[in-house]
């Protein structure tokens, strides 16, 4: 966790030796890192949810970065309450077919 991030330039410069890079930011805010000299083989979680890939994921994944969406990892922490809360594993394939169900479905819509 780097306090100097909030400057793109050192932003850049600092991702593009990292070898975890994992982006918090809300939709747009790491828009401004898309130029960033990526390190093939770096992993970078975006957590963004929504409007994927991100323009930071999308510039990560043509350098050859493991990328991994907002929503893997709110499907594997779901995946982790449910193993938790019930003592038995979460069953990530249907899961994670209910997840990619939900998304699809425009806002607003009704699922029948």
């Amino acid at each position: 966790v780097r306090a100097d991030l909030a400057d793109p330039r050192v932003a850049m410069g600092t991702l593009a030796g990292a070898g975890v890079v994992v982006s918090t930011l809300p939709p747009g805010a790491a828009d401004v890192l898309v130029d960033t000299v990526w390190t093939p083989g770096t992993a970078v979680l975006d957590a963004v949810y929504a409007g994927w890939p991100t323009p930071l994921a999308r510039s990560a994944g043509v350098a050859g970065c493991a990328v991994v969406s907002g929503l893997s990892m709110l499907l594997h922490q779901a995946v982790a309450q449910v193993t938790l809360m019930t003592g038995h594993a979460g069953p990530v394939e249907p899961m994670r077919a209910a997840l990619d169900a939900a998304v699809s479905t425009p806002q607003g819509a009704t699922r029948v």
